[in-house]
């Protein structure tokens, strides 16, 4: 199966878009324990 670049472009916006999430629910935690 050959691997469409579309497909991979999506992947990696998904990826970066669920680290991005992550982080930010992180330091809003962090956030909101400082308080």
């Amino acid at each position: 199966m050959k691997h469409n670049p579309l497909v991979v472009c999506l992947l990696i916006i998904c990826i970066t878009i669920l680290t991005f999430t992550l982080l930010t629910r992180q330091t809003l935690y962090e956030l909101r324990f400082r308080d």
